[in-house]
Parts: C-alpha cells; sequence; structure tokens
C-alpha cells in the first residue's frame, strides 16, 4: 500500500516539476531518491552497502551535478561550483527534490514483502498510485479546455509508455534487486531527460554535461556487472 502511495506522490510531483523548471533539473532532482533508498535499505534491511556500492553512486552524483550545471568549465580554475538559484526554477527545483524524497521512499517500500508475485505487486501499486493522485486532481481541478487531439495523444503515449510500463518493470525489478543496484541502474534517466530536452527543445549541451552522461553510464555498468560477478562467485561450487 505505502508503495503505491510514494508512486503516485513522486509521479506527480515530478510531472509537476517539469512544468516549473528545465527537464535536466527534475531529472536529476527525482534521481536524488536512489540515495535515500539505499541508505535507509543499509539502515533497516541491512542490506550490503559496499565499497563499491560507494563509489559508483558517489560517480552518479557528481556525474549529475556535471549534467544540470552545478559543476561547470571555468576558464581560470578549469573546474567551478555555481550554486546561483535562479527564482525562475526555485519553485520548480523544490517540487523536484519532494519527487525524489517520494522516489525514494517508493524503492525503499517495495523492498518489502519480495515474496508477493510481481503482477499482483504492480496491481496493488497502481491501484493506490491512482487513488493516490486521484485525491490531488479532486482537490486541484486541472483546466483541460486547451488540450487539442494531439495534446491528448502525448498524454496517452506518456502514460502507457513512461508512466505504466516504466513502473510496471521498475516494480517486478524491485523484487529480484538489491537498493543499491536500483538506485545506480535507475540513473540512466538523467541522460536520457538531457538528450530529449536537445533534441525536443533545442537545449544546448556542455562539454561537462557530457562527462556527467559518461560517468552515470558507467556506474549503472560497472554495479551490474559487480553484482553480476558477485553473485556467479557465491554460486560456483567450492572444490574439494
Amino acid at each position: 500500500m505505502f508503495s503505491g502511495i510514494f508512486l503516485g506522490l513522486l509521479s506527480m510531483l515530478y510531472v509537476i516539476s517539469t512544468q516549473k523548471t528545465t527537464l535536466s533539473n527534475a531529472a536529476f532532482l527525482i534521481y536524488t531518491g536512489p540515495i535515500y533508498s539505499t541508505v535507509l535499505a543499509s539502515l533497516f534491511l541491512k542490506e550490503p552497502f559496499t565499497k563499491v556500492t560507494f563509489f559508483m553512486l558517489l560517480s552518479v552524483f557528481i556525474g549529475c551535478l556535471l549534467i544540470i550545471g552545478v559543476v561547470v568549465y571555468d576558464p581560470a580554475t578549469l573546474i567551478a561550483v555555481n550554486l546561483e538559484l535562479d527564482p525562475q526554477y526555485a519553485t520548480g527545483n523544490f517540487i523536484a527534490l519532494m519527487s525524489g524524497v517520494a522516489y525514494g521512499l517508493f524503492l525503499f517500500a517495495s523492498r518489502f514483502r519480495t515474496d508477493v508475485d510481481g503482477d499482483v505487486r504492480s496491481f496493488y501499486n497502481f491501484t493506490f498510485a491512482s487513488l493516490t493522485i486521484g485525491v490531488y486532481l479532486a482537490i486541484s481541478i486541472p483546466d483541460l479546455s486547451a488540450m487539442d487531439t494531439s495534446s491528448w495523444g502525448w498524454l496517452i503515449a506518456a502514460a502507457v509508455i513512461t508512466g505504466f510500463g516504466a513502473f510496471f518493470l521498475l516494480t517486478i525489478a524491485a523484487k529480484y534487486l538489491l537498493a543499491s543496484e536500483l538506485a545506480c541502474i535507475s540513473y540512466q534517466e538523467t541522460v536520457m531527460a538531457t538528450l530529449l530536452g536537445v533534441m525536443l527543445f533545442s537545449e544546448p549541451i556542455t562539454l561537462m554535461q557530457s562527462i556527467g552522461g559518461c560517468l552515470i553510464i558507467f556506474s549503472g555498468l560497472g554495479q551490474v556487472l559487480f553484482s553480476t560477478r558477485k553473485s556467479k562467485i557465491a554460486t560456483e561450487p567450492v572444490p574439494n
């Protein structure tokens, strides 16, 4: 139940944040969630938190900072930190950060009752997510008067592909992966958000952002390879 509520909250807050801040900022801030999830799972579920996992998470965190422009290139010092808050995006960034908190709680809650079939877990997750979003829509009724046929088409496609499809697979993955593994792999979305911003909205991408994307991809793949190798070693028979 709780994972479904958090799923509804993170979906709702993330969509709202994309309307009030840049796509890359929204993607980065929601993906602070896996960091919270990894820490919570280590504290309360006693999941292992290895040195490799720490460096992978650190790498993806640095990569995200590069992508959103917190760490930038400076001709004098080579690297500089840009902490200037743009009032235009302050509200959107805060909402995106709250979506990250909800995302972390969703990943953490999904680690419970892993004995339940993935289809059953998905059903209850989407049921309570829909109820959560429904409560918000009942309180704040949206204005749909400007929606045309094209807008409805994009909305339905987003709901089916990036909504139902993505979170159905994520729910199943949570049954088989540790929170730390989900944390590293899920950061790939920040790369996709940046690429979509460039292709659909003509947002520029710098060399530093490209380096950040490479760090994220390296970390995600590295975590998968390390976990696979560790599992293979653990299941190999001990020679007599």
